[in-house]
């Protein structure tokens, strides 16, 4: 009996069931595959499970793709650089560096408070000498003293003043905060 591998169209000749199992022939529905062929099928379907399903990658692969990255990244500041000064380019840049700086200093103008700021009022309710606070209503009074400054610099925007004074009248408050 001669039977051919469904996937590498190899040839076995055999004499019954057992021979072409001891040759590591197996038949899979209507299809005839051999070891080899069966082997790599199992390994790509390890891989398959380890690659798409369990999303772990591989050294190599992740090599290619940091570079790939890095290569964008360049490609990104080679754009941006303008040639002639005073290019539209240059003038995005300066915006860009203007939103940043603007976005760090936000807090301030928007009335929040920085994890620092709130330690500094907590330890000043809780230590201090003529009735100290208890934790929880230390944090009470520090909750209020928030939405007093938002409140305070909400009035003030209504008021249609100044981002630089709004700032400044804000971190007046805030040292009125401390100093009670």
């Amino acid at each position: 009996m001669k039977i051919e591998c469904a996937y590498c169209k190899d040839s076995f000749e055999g004499s019954g069931k057992n021979e072409f199992r001891r040759m590591g022939i197996v038949r899979i529905g209507k299809l005839w595959k051999c070891k080899t062929c069966k082997k790599n099928n199992k390994k790509d379907h390890r891989e398959f499970l380890k690659r798409k399903i369990l999303g772990i990658e591989k050294r190599s692969d992740l090599i290619k793709k940091w570079a790939a990255q890095r290569e964008q990244r360049e490609k990104e500041k080679k754009d941006f650089a303008p040639k002639i000064p005073g290019s539209i380019v240059q003038e995005k840049k300066k915006n860009a560096l203007f939103e940043r700086i603007s976005r760090r200093g936000s807090w301030y103008i928007f009335g929040y408070l920085t994890r620092t700021e709130k330690e500094v009022l907590y330890q000043k309710y809780t230590t201090r000498k003529i009735n100290p606070l208890t934790i929880e209503k230390a944090k009470e009074k520090i909750n209020k003293d928030v939405d007093f400054l938002a409140k305070f610099v909400k009035n003030m925007r209504k008021g249609k003043k100044p981002e630089k004074e709004i700032s400044i009248k804000f971190k007046e408050e805030f040292a009125k905060l401390i100093d009670i």
